[in-house]
């Protein structure tokens, strides 16, 4: 449990850094984004889910799992 502080701001800082430079792709209008502002929302939208699912349901899930390891290594089974 340890490594979520030290995989937190790697990962934040490269998801970061991604959306800001999508951003005024999909939502500042002008000349040559028509072609690319569909699949730029794709890509940042899926990023912000991807994200999101790292920060908060992984580290559950993970903890869900080691609790439910070492109860049962403490009855026997």
């Amino acid at each position: 449990m340890d490594a979520v502080g030290t995989r937190l701001r790697p990962i934040a800082m490269t998801t970061l850094t991604t959306i800001f430079g999508l951003s005024p792709l999909v939502f500042i209008p002008g000349e040559g984004t028509e072609l690319y502002r569909g699949v730029g929302a794709i890509v940042l939208f899926g990023l912000l889910g991807a994200a999101t699912v790292t920060v908060t349901f992984l580290p559950a899930l993970t903890a869900s799992v080691l609790r439910r390891g070492s109860s049962d290594q403490l009855s026997g089974t």
